[in-house]
């Protein structure tokens, strides 16, 4: 999500955000939100706390004040009071209002993390309750147990500005209240679980007269603390005005939290996380305790792919009373991507088990929170080590979207995604929802028109990634190769002399490390053979460097860590019937540095190992269905591996990784 920049010229307290939590049926009431930016310094590193970071202790109004956490779970405890993380808590209505209490860093994304609180019950519904009243201003002061019915119903229990009509019933012989009306609540006696409120009404009590008087009132049985809830949403990366003014055009105006948004945010920072430490409030990137522009730039753009899944933004609170009126988006802003937004409204209605229901104790959740801790863990296995609320759940369940059988065996777990799936959702909060359990858990959004069109026969192939998160891919039957950007929005480049059948894709880098040159590898041969051609990243000419004459096609393109490009031949490859490799140099005027073309046999897709000299892994969809090995001088076959080797790849173990076209 882009958010306009501010007109002002440094960093200032900025404007409130406001917003609701909403627990899928209703407003969570006393949450303790914070706001955040992920560590720049670690992977997984603690994010900081922005609230009170320019000296304010409540907002321009005064009713939302700030708090200093000494004690809220989930949330790390710094060395001293003095620099505790600040939460402001949510009201009677789940609402917030973020005024004059922080300034953020330009350009890093901030999210909100809103902690505990309880979930009122559903609106509209009278809900009776006993309580006892005592304090009684009358002449012959009494202490009884009454049952009043609110209308409309408050949220349990009651917080500071909520306005209840209470019917009351009972009393100590002739003495009987008469019915408090439009009474409001001037303080709770806690701020983690208040019990009791204290308000100011009329009374009326039979023989005695009137009177007004202030009153103490504690439920018997208050709503508990539901210490398993954590609800997530992103803002977005900090403009240059160091907050998000709602002024202008488009800025930030109102945020909408709940479980949709929290999914969102868990699934696009998931990446930024680590197992150590493993909970929303550890999110960061950076390397080796530093910050860099590329790991900046990742969760840059991972910040603004939430808001490609969900819309925080509405111009007020929406008065439905199930999600607070907001769902997953279904597609993009610019229209040519579809988003799995069923999937994302199950996952968010399978949280919302978790979010609705009452724990046991403050420290023992609810069974419905239970069973999706027991799923959702560490590892993704039965057995690892549960979370103990809704974000690290939704984070676990991104990390491991299939499960896991057993650590390191690499095997999904086949019940997992069902397992999930059916965990009870009753009422459901988030429609519309996947009616089947799927495969796996994983959220993709599906670009499709313009030119990844299969339909119109312009048949997309391959990608390939550059500094900046751009994402690019080879139009076989067009002749071009089109750009999305981070969101998603497309450019389509044209290079018609120079392309043919274009079927790979890769990209080198300048000395700085930022994308340079668009390699594309030509399947079709052209008037002197198969080609690879090179296209400059800022615009340019394009160079079609031949490989062979009289060949079948350029299959795959690749760079190794000199910055030079292999590409590989099939049937009728440089020197013999059976294809080649070709390197070729990366100069702005390519030439083909030397060919190998022994024991390949058709090769097509093809990986080069990390560093100087690291070995090129071939695989080959000829009669050998084979892997080859190879570096600049000769091939070896690694072994037949079965029907129509296709492709490789290379994991972080050094292992090789290949796709058979058949068994």
């Amino acid at each position: 999500m882009n958010f306009p920049d501010s007109a002002a010229t440094s960093a200032a307290s900025g404007p409130p955000i406001s917003g609701t939590v909403y627990g899928g049926h209703a407003p969570i009431v006393g949450a303790h939100v914070y706001l955040l930016q992920p560590s720049i310094t670690a992977y997984g590193g603690v994010a900081t706390s922005l609230l009170g970071n320019n000296g304010a202790t409540q907002d321009n109004s005064g009713f939302y004040k700030l708090t200093a956490n000494v004690s809220d779970p989930h949330v790390p405890l710094p060395p001293t009071v003095a620099t505790a993380p600040m939460y402001e808590t949510t009201d009677g209505n789940g609402s917030f209002n973020l005024s004059g209490a922080y300034k953020c860093v330009v350009g890093q994304p901030v999210y909100i993390y809103a902690f505990g609180g309880n979930v009122g019950p559903t609106s509209g519904t009278p809900v009776t309750f006993t309580i006892n009243i005592s304090n009684a201003i009358t002449t012959n002061g009494f202490n009884d147990t009454f049952t009043f019915t609110t209308t409309p119903t408050p949220t349990v229990p009651l917080a500071v500005g909520d306005t209840v009509d209470l019917t009351l019933t009972g009393g100590n012989g002739n003495k009987k209240w008469s019915n408090l009306t439009s009474v409001t609540v001037a303080t709770v006696n806690s701020t983690t679980n208040p019990t009791s409120f204290t308000a100011t009404g009329t009374t009326e009590v039979n023989g005695t007269g009137k009177g007004t008087g202030t009153y103490t009132v504690t439920p018997t049985n208050p709503a508990a603390q539901n210490n398993s809830v954590v609800q997530l949403a992103t803002l977005g990366n900090c403009p240059s005005s160091g907050n998000f003014s709602t002024a202008g055009n488009g800025a930030l105006s109102f945020v909408n939290m709940n479980e949709v948004a929290t999914i969102a945010t868990a699934y696009t920072f998931q990446p930024f996380t680590l197992a150590t430490n493993n909970d929303a409030w550890h999110i960061g990137t950076g390397i080796d305790g530093k910050s860099s522009a590329q790991a900046l730039l990742g969760i840059a753009n991972a910040a603004d792919t939430a808001a490609l899944l969900y819309n925080i933004q509405n111009n007020g609170p929406v008065t439905a009373a199930e999600g607070d009126g907001n769902i997953a988006n279904d597609k993009t802003p610019n229209g040519n991507g579809t988003v799995p937004q069923t999937t994302i409204d199950k996952l968010a209605n399978i949280i919302a088990a978790c979010v609705d229901s009452t724990p046991v104790s403050a420290t023992t959740p609810s069974a419905e929170c239970s069973k999706i801790f027991a799923i959702a863990t560490d590892n993704g296995e039965t057995g690892g080590t549960q979370p103990t609320d809704t974000a690290t759940a939704a984070i676990n369940i991104a990390r491991y979207p299939d499960g896991n059988q057993g650590a390191g065996n690499g095997k999904a777990d086949p019940t997992f995604a069902s397992d999930l799936f059916n965990i009870p959702d009753s009422t459901v909060p988030y429609a519309p929802q996947l009616a089947a359990a799927p495969n796996d858990w994983t959220l993709a959004i599906t670009y499709t028109g313009g030119t990844i069109d299969v339909a119109n026969a312009l048949a997309p192939h391959n990608i390939a990634v550059d500094f900046s998160g751009n994402i690019y891919h080879a139009n076989f039957n067009n002749n071009n190769f089109t750009v999305l950007s981070p969101l998603g929005v497309p450019t389509t480049i044209t290079a018609p002399t120079m392309l043919n059948r274009p079927t790979s894709i890769a990209l080198d880098t300048d000395t700085t490390g930022v994308s340079a040159n668009v390699w594309l590898a030509n399947e079709g041969p052209n008037q002197n053979g198969t080609t690879v051609t090179r296209c400059p990243i800022a615009g340019g000419t394009c160079v079609a460097t031949q490989v062979g004459s009289n060949l079948t096609g350029t299959q795959d393109a690749e760079i190794d860590a000199s910055g030079n490009i292999w590409a590989t031949v099939g049937a009728g490859g440089p020197n013999g019937a059976n294809g080649g490799l070709v390197e070729i140099s990366s100069a702005a005027t390519p030439t083909v540095l030397h060919t190998s073309t022994n024991q390949l046999d058709e090769p097509t897709g093809m990986s080069i190992a990390p560093g100087a000299g690291g070995l090129i892994w071939v695989g080959d969809t000829g009669a050998g269905n084979q892997i080859s090995r190879c570096n600049t001088t000769v091939c070896t076959v690694n072994g037949g591996i079965g029907n129509a080797t296709e492709n490789t790849a290379i994991d972080s173990s050094g292992d090789i990784w290949v796709a058979g076209d058949d068994t």
